[in-house]
């Protein structure tokens, strides 16, 4: 038996549907707002483009008491921020900053020659650390240009109380990008 369900009107059990009255949505509350932002060129190393490769910093905190590392490192918490290399010319050691799109504070513990040569063009530039080590190359460098930003917004003398994400920006166990 062939059912022809072709000239088949509505069926006498279906109930309408109605669209809902559309309302308006709530702002959201812009939790920057009042503090001061700046925008940078932002890139990113890790170990193997490090100069040296490692996770060695030129502002370590036994020689430079504003710093919060002895190495390359941190969870991007107010308390244990992220390093950061620039040009200490422009950027003082030891100065945190936050940056929304990574959810994550940063300081300045590293000196970066690309930076100061940005610097020197009218760029600003930061590099923050990619937490890594000697494995995975070819897919820290593809993570680091993932994560490059131009013109980014960070928030310059943050508050401690940011949301933050600890998940790492790249895997060093897995090699993967976060």
């Amino acid at each position: 038996v062939v059912i022809d369900n072709t000239n088949q009107t509505e069926s006498p059990f279906s109930t309408p549907t109605s669209t809902p009255p559309t309302s308006s949505p709530t702002p959201t509350p812009n939790i920057f707002q009042g503090f001061q932002t700046d925008e940078f060129y932002i890139t990113f190393y890790g170990w193997t483009d490090n100069d040296p490769p490692g996770n060695s910093i030129a502002y370590p905190k036994r020689r430079y008491p504003f710093s919060e590392h002895e190495n390359a490192g941190g969870d991007g918490t107010y308390n244990n921020p992220i390093t950061f290399a620039s040009d200490p010319d422009h950027i003082t050691i030891g100065k945190i900053y936050y940056v929304p799109l990574l959810s994550k504070y940063i300081v300045m513990e590293d000196y970066c020659e690309s930076c100061v040569e940005s610097w020197d063009s009218q760029v600003s530039h930061i590099d923050i650390w990619m937490e890594s080590n000697s494995d995975f190359p070819e897919e820290l460098m593809r993570c680091q240009r993932k994560w490059t930003h131009k013109d980014l917004v960070v928030i310059t003398n943050p508050s401690s109380n940011f949301p933050v994400d600890t998940k790492p920006l790249f895997n060093k166990q897995r090699g993967q990008c976060g």
